[in-house]
Order: structure tokens, then sequence, then C-alpha cells
């Protein structure tokens, strides 16, 4: 009586656990990077001596924020204007969100080339902490576009998680395009 009972028991306790939903991680943890061809293409950019030039820089992002910005660099000099902003148009773009536009780059600067690649420097180095950290359940993943040919890099998208259940707010990604390069 008492094997059928312990049985009984055990068979329960088996069935209680398998029952439960168990969170389940949508990535393996680690970083995934190209540093080798990121630094190549960055030194590329370093190197290349252009001070001139204009672009269309787009980014989207999640937490939500999307825009398409040209840019024009006269002697370190920036200007920009805003094509797209959140979904917007140009035309529908107000004052608040260029406001908001500005406040979001920080500053104008920003949209030089060599701080582009080194904001995604950062973020790699931002992203090999996070790991450090939370080696069994934190992921990121960068892909790039490199070119032979200035700017060199065209594309950059990286997303990261903190895989633990029950999270809010552990995920992210930020898509960079620079299109339409010309030096001047």
């Amino acid at each position: 009586m008492k094997k059928v009972i312990l049985s009984a028991i055990l068979f329960s306790l088996l069935l209680f656990v398998s029952c439960q939903d168990k969170y389940i991680m949508p990535h393996t943890p680690g970083v995934t990077v190209d540093t080798e061809a990121f630094e190549f293409h960055k030194n590329l950019w370093d190197n290349c001596g252009i001070k001139n030039y204009s672009y269309t820089y787009s980014l989207n992002r999640y937490p939500p924020l999307n825009f398409v910005v040209d840019v024009t660099v006269t002697n370190g000099n920036i200007s920009y204007d805003l094509k797209e902003f959140n979904q917007l148009k140009d035309s529908e773009i107000t004052e608040i969100d260029k406001s908001y536009f500005d406040s979001e780059i920080g500053e104008i600067k920003n949209l030089l080339l060599e701080n582009v690649f080194n904001e995604i420097e950062l973020s790699i180095e931002g992203c090999l902490e996070d790991y450090y950290k939370e080696p069994d359940c934190y992921y990121a993943n960068f892909d790039f576009t490199f070119s032979d040919d200035a700017p060199f890099i065209l594309y950059c998208k990286s997303e990261s998680s903190l895989m633990k259940e029950n999270i809010d707010g552990g995920s992210g990604f930020v898509e960079i395009k620079i299109e339409n390069f010309v030096e001047n």
C-alpha cells in the first residue's frame, strides 16, 4: 500500500512539474558581432580624410523611434533636413516633433559619420558588458552591411534581449541605414 501511495504522489508531482509552463529562451545566450569587420571599416572611415559629405541617415528602433534625415557636413559644420519622424512625412512634422528629434540625437554632432561609428562601437561594448553580467540569459546580435567605398558602412541592425520570464522592457533593437552618400 505504501508503494502505491508513494507512486501516486511521485506521479502527481511529476505531472504537476511537467504541466507547468516553462520559459523557453528565444535565443542562445551570447553576443554575436563581427568586431574585426566592424573595426576594419571604422578605420577605413577614420583614415579616408573625407570632411565634406552628405548622406541620408535612417533610424528605426524599439522602444519606438524612427526617423529619416538628410545630413550635410561641410568643414565640420552640420546641417540637416528632417524628412520623416515617427511615421510623419516632412510636411506633417511639428516643431514639437523637431524638438523631440533634437533631444533624441543628443547633439547635432552625433550625425557626423565618425560619431555614428563610435555610437555603434559603444553599443557593442555595452552589450558585451551586459552579457558578462548575465551570461546565462543575455543575447545580442549585430548584423552589418559594409561597402568597399565611402562611407564603408551601409547598414547596422542590433538586437538585444535579457531573456528572463515575465520581464517587461527586456529587449530592443536599433536599425541604422546610411544611404545616398556623396562626397562634396
